[in-house]
């Protein structure tokens, strides 16, 4: 038979292989301080990629291995090697790192500050020595040795990693801690806030106002003198001190740290009542007089004496129906005092009468000349101008009389002016009148006349 036809297929044969993965040196285990780990892989061109999270490293996630890894606390370290696509397997070594020393403590804790602020570090072991970064890289014995005796002063965002480490007398070698490490956010602070009336002793009710020159912040205060915060009286508007009180008051707005609290303290003393008044001076007079008490303060009543001791609640309560009758020869000394509830007692107010049948009295005429010819009365309206007083006493004098004029406004009034002698027992004031816009148009005037006798007697009138 003939040969049979050749037969013939092309085969490619492509080698299979897996891409070596990372090495780990040293492998995980129990360590009692700090450890460098390096990675190598023995495909040549591959890259490793490696997580310090627990999670699978690949082209897209963990970090690309570019020199020793320093492991400062327990971590699973989890590696792979990446060349022209292909990953190799995944190899995980955990690090125990047991510290023989104990942690270093951070204080404050992490958390949102306002400049400065400042920070200690401390460590139970006896003779450990701290180290600490600022830029949040992990400490080595070569960073900064913490000194005790003074603190961190930091006045911006800040991560502060601290290690502390001790020489072992029996290994030789260095102990160390597990890194600590804290954040501070530091914040600007609002502006203290302050308060329009300054601290101090006041009569009566007071109105405060609170005021801070941060824009958009919020004013907190207590009354108790405890520390102010969100939960405390949010300010809205003038406040109303009507007794002693200690007001704390602090600045808050979002994103920034809270003000620092800003203190006053008012010792309110209660408004005091108006002084009494009597409607009849001080005096000797020839017949007997009422005396009428009254008081400006509305609500407050008045209290006297009539034998000169010092008048209170439990002395006689004033009846503005039932004046005080004066009718003696002896001297009778009026003290009275107004009182109301929530206020001070008012000043004590004293006036003396005397009634002696002999004493001089007082004619009045108003004249519209020096020369006293032109009589208008006794008691004429007067408009603006100048007058002339003709007084005339029934008995002799010591010296002229004074003069105290009460008039409709209060701009014409005048206090014990002296008037001249004119002719005998008759003397002369002058009397000038000017417009008083609190004068109801025309005047007619209320006029007390005090002078002394030959027989040394004063006189009222």
């Amino acid at each position: 038979m003939a040969n049979s036809d050749i037969a013939a297929e092309n085969y490619t044969i492509t080698q299979d292989y897996a891409l070596a993965p990372p090495i780990f040196v040293p492998g995980g285990g129990n360590f009692t301080a700090p450890v460098n780990v390096t990675m190598t892989t023995a495909a040549v061109g591959a890259v490793i990629k490696y997580t310090t999270d627990g999670t699978t490293p690949s082209a897209a996630n963990g970090f690309t291995y570019s020199g020793p890894i320093t492991v400062g606390a327990t971590t699973t370290l989890k590696a792979v090697a990446i060349k022209n696509g292909v990953i190799s397997d995944i190899v995980s070594h955990t690090y125990t790192i047991a510290a023989s020393i104990a942690n270093p403590v951070i204080s404050p804790t992490s958390g949102s500050y306002s400049a400065p602020l400042e920070i200690t570090i401390t460590c139970n072991t006896p003779g450990a020595t701290i180290f600490y970064t600022d830029n949040g890289t992990n400490p080595t014995i070569s960073s900064n040795q913490y000194n005790p005796t003074q603190k961190i002063t930091i006045n911006q965002s800040t991560t502060i990693k601290a290690i502390a480490a001790k020489s072992n007398a029996t290994t030789g070698s260095v102990d160390y801690s597990e890194i600590a490490a804290a954040f501070f956010n530091i914040m600007q602070k609002a502006a203290t806030p302050s308060f329009n009336l300054p601290a101090g002793t006041y009569n009566g009710e007071q109105s405060v106002t609170i005021n801070t020159t941060t824009p958009g912040a919020d004013i907190y205060y207590t009354t108790d003198g405890s520390e102010p915060s969100e939960t405390a009286i949010k300010y809205s508007g003038a406040i109303t001190v009507n007794s002693s009180m200690t007001i704390n008051a602090v600045a808050i707005k979002p994103g920034m740290a809270n003000s620092e609290v800003a203190s006053v303290n008012y010792t309110i003393n209660p408004t005091k009542v108006e002084e009494p008044e009597f409607d009849l001076a001080t005096g000797t007079y020839s017949t007997p007089k009422y005396v009428s008490l009254t008081c400006a303060t509305p609500g407050a009543s008045i209290y006297y004496t009539d034998d000169g001791t010092t008048p209170s609640a439990s002395s006689k309560l004033y009846n503005p129906t039932n004046k005080i009758y004066i009718n003696s020869s002896a001297i009778v000394e009026i003290r009275a005092v107004a009182i109301k509830n929530g206020m001070q007692n008012s000043s004590i107010v004293s006036r003396a009468y005397r009634i002696d049948q002999n004493a001089a009295l007082f004619n009045i005429q108003y004249y519209s000349d020096s020369s006293l010819q032109t009589s208008l009365g006794d008691k004429p309206y007067l408009k603006a101008g100048t007058y002339y007083l003709k007084i005339t006493s029934s008995k002799t004098l010591r010296q002229a009389p004074s003069v105290t004029i009460n008039a409709e406004g209060t701009a014409n009034d005048i206090i014990s002016q002296p008037a001249v002698p004119f002719s005998g027992n008759d003397y002369r004031l002058t009397r000038v009148i000017s417009y008083d816009a609190d004068a109801a148009g025309l005047i007619q005037e209320s006029i007390t006349i005090d002078s002394t006798d030959a027989a040394d007697i004063n006189n009222n009138r």
